[in-house]
């Protein structure tokens, strides 16, 4: 039997062994529940809106690093998402049952298709496609929203969509932004915002199959994580959005040309112009 002088001094370390554990959690769950979270897939493509942040601090959560502070008028908490549909998915899935944020923003950088598609322009996701899931009768999409699983049967969702209310506020606000321009083919083409459909494949470079299908269902974009990130919100009724900049251009002409190919200068100026657009709509 402990003398109860010691009672005391045991029931300080037990509160301080517990306090301890719970510590982790705290700090991501106190670093504040933001209005909006935004995850980058990358670190290169996080950089340019870690620079308009204000009053940031760098955290981890396991293999999670996330940054909490102000951008704009709002405070929000910025993440590294990881490449590809199950990182984005397992990323966002933890955030929503975390912070429960108002609305997340995926931002990166894209493929783009076409001569009406520039390095640099921004791209506000309005519809996507999954590529890689599903069957296409001769390169057309299905005209139901759902197709079959093939491994259980069970209808999925392969196109999804921005609610609308989100989109047009973003679309008015990044009407009067002045972009970076970029040098392509020789000669300076300023950069533009446009609402659009946005594809996801999970092969990089995007094959010549993926680049068909994307033509067939009249898309001009094309990421890893889209469909998988807009689909994780779609199940846990959470607000979100895609904002994206064309860092290359899709085909064998994009691999030989240094203007359109992708390449650290141009995935700056991609994000540079993604980072404007987010940061003006939050102020």
């Amino acid at each position: 039997m402990y003398h109860k002088k010691y009672w005391p001094r045991l029931l300080s370390i037990l509160c301080l062994s517990l306090y301890a554990l719970c510590l982790p959690s705290l700090t991501w769950a106190q670093s504040a529940r933001p209005d909006y979270a935004i995850i980058c897939p990358i670190l290169g493509e996080a950089k340019p809106i870690l620079a308009l942040m204000h009053n940031k601090h760098q955290q981890h959560r396991g293999e999670l690093t996330y940054w909490s502070g102000q951008l704009g008028k709002q405070r929000v908490v910025l993440l590294l998402g990881g490449v590809g549909e199950t990182d984005i998915a397992v990323t966002t899935t933890l955030l929503i049952e975390t912070l429960r944020p108002k609305t997340i923003i995926l931002a990166g950088s894209a493929g783009g298709l076409g001569r009406h598609v520039h390095v640099g322009d921004v791209i506000l996701g309005d519809k996507f496609y999954l590529l890689n899931f599903g069957k296409f009768s001769e390169l057309a999409p299905s005209s139901d929203p759902t197709l079959k699983n093939p491994i259980n049967q069970a209808k999925e969702q392969y196109t999804l969509k921005t609610d609308k209310v989100l989109l047009e506020r973003i679309a008015k606000r990044s009407q009067q932004l002045d972009l970076s321009a970029h040098n392509q083919y020789g000669r300076i083409v300023p950069a533009k915002v446009s609402v659009d459909s946005i594809a996801t494949s999970q092969f990089f470079p995007t094959p010549k199959m993926d680049i068909d299908k994307m033509a067939a269902l009249g898309t001009k974009t094309i990421a890893m994580e889209d469909a998988s990130f807009m689909k994780t919100c779609w199940m846990l009724k959470q607000a979100c959005m895609v904002v994206r900049g064309i860092s290359d251009k899709l085909g064998a002409e994009a691999s030989k040309n240094p203007y359109v190919a992708w390449n650290k200068r141009n995935l700056r100026v991609a994000m540079r112009n993604v980072a404007q657009v987010v940061s003006n709509f939050l102020s």
